[in-house]
């Protein structure tokens, strides 16, 4: 390995080791497996560990990956032959890895290569964000380099991996203490074989930006705290607190008196009988009201609908046309989420190009993604629109395009195609026996 390979691998290990602790930390509150610390005075010392697991950041990051579901490329002249790679490579599932990343840590990564064999040919591999990175070239708007580490097999080391460059790709390996290359590939592509999806980027920021943002994780977190004080409440509150004057400690079993047992006092000496008063429960619904009030700041925040946080009084609209109006902004988001990982995944239709034909054809410029609708419309809503497309003369029966406005699957679309390849239109049968019947007469 060149000297100036060797340095590069250097700065993107370090920059690898400069985001992991970040991006671990964005893992365990996705999962839900993060505690916030600072949980407060009143808390008892016995149960400062056991601050409750809040998964509302993972419901952000889902909430928005259900909606974004890549379909594979429009390809009108019908000879690039990606909807075969899109289903050899399992796309309609793997794609969605990518956009998990890119939403959970702000960038995805896809790489682009020859299969070996009993892999797809060319193999779409959707590589770890926690274990790649790249340098990113603003004129030409992709990598101009990319490292990607291996795991060991106990999961805690990473000392081997693969150097992306523009013609050429290194798998290196740790000895020692320094990375040396273990084998070469000269694929003379041009460009790195590697394809970075960034999540909402800025001028500023071109890498992406995280849904788990610091307003998400302050917000969270002083969740998580607020159902740890209800826990507090609900073992030293939750029962009536008696309060005896004129008695001794030791006169009544505190036991008995928390459970709220029938006790006994006897009178002193002088036949006096104690005092005794009691103290209503604290009820629980201060905090939830601070649990409805975080709950909608955190909808304002991610753009979601508070009911999807599960503390909202009326979690089910009472109309379809409710649900829809409470989640226009969070189809928005997906729309645009669309559009800025669809420029990625055409760039993944080139790579699998140049990859399997070593070009890029003139028909290439053609091509676009295909996205699933990310509103929520009905089946007879979607055959309404469709039915009014074709009666009106805009879109022709027979078209792709109408059965995706249907909502037909890719596989299901095919069984169409050759249903109307097997079976006559009806209009072309009733055309048939009116003929027949005519030379009857």
């Amino acid at each position: 390995m060149a000297l100036a390979e060797w340095r590069l691998v250097e700065e993107l290990v370090k920059r690898l080791d400069a985001y992991r602790a970040r991006n671990a930390e964005k893992t365990r509150r996705y999962e839900g497996q993060y505690k916030p610390g600072n949980v407060g005075l009143t808390v008892p010392p016995k149960m400062k560990g056991n601050v409750p697991r809040l998964g509302w950041a993972g419901v952000i990051v889902d909430a928005l990956e259900e909606r974004l579901n890549f379909l594979g490329w429009n390809d009108p002249s019908g000879s690039l032959g990606l909807d075969l790679v899109y289903k050899q490579n399992r796309l309609q599932v793997e794609s969605g890895l990518a956009h998990l990343d890119a939403l959970i840590f702000g960038t995805g990564f896809v790489s682009v290569t020859k299969g070996a064999a009993g892999d797809p040919d060319p193999l779409v591999t959707i590589e770890p964000t926690m274990r790649t990175t790249g340098i990113w070239d603003h004129r030409k708007r992709r990598l101009d380099s990319a490292l990607t580490l291996n795991e060991s097999a106990d999961g805690k080391q990473l000392s081997a991996g693969v150097l992306w460059l523009p013609d050429t790709t290194i798998v290196i390996e740790q000895v020692g203490g320094t990375w040396t290359e273990v084998s070469r590939d000269q694929h003379q592509l041009g460009r790195v074989p590697v394809v970075m999806l960034p999540n909402r980027t800025s001028a500023s920021m071109l890498l992406g930006h995280s849904e788990i943002s610091a307003p998400v994780r302050d917000i969270v977190d002083e969740a998580a705290r607020v159902l740890l004080a209800m826990a507090v409440n609900r073992e030293f509150f939750s029962a009536p607190q008696r309060l005896v004057l004129g008695a001794a400690p030791g006169d009544i079993d505190k036991w008995q008196a928390l459970m709220t047992g029938i006790w006994t006092i006897e009178p002193d000496d002088e036949g006096n009988l104690p005092t005794v008063t009691s103290f209503p429960e604290v009820k629980p619904g201060p905090y939830i009201e601070q649990l409805r009030a975080l709950a909608a700041q955190l909808a304002t925040v991610a753009g979601i609908p508070e009911a999807y946080f599960g503390v909202k009084p009326d979690a089910n609209p009472a109309s379809a046309d409710a649900i829809r109006a409470s989640e226009v902004r969070l189809i928005k988001k997906a729309e645009r989420r669309a559009s800025m990982f669809g420029l990625g995944w055409l760039d993944v239709a080139e790579l699998i190009l140049l990859v399997r034909d070593g070009r890029v054809p003139e028909e290439f410029a053609n091509v676009s993604c295909r996205w699933a609708d990310p509103a929520t419309p009905t089946s007879a809503a979607k055959a309404d629109e469709a039915a009014k497309l074709v009666g009106a003369g805009i879109l022709p029966a027979a078209s792709q395009v109408t059965l995706d406005r249907v909502g037909l699957s890719p596989a299901e679309q095919a069984m169409v195609v050759a249903d109307r390849a097997a079976y006559p239109p009806m209009a072309d049968v009733f055309a048939g026996m009116a003929g027949r019947h005519g030379d009857d007469r």
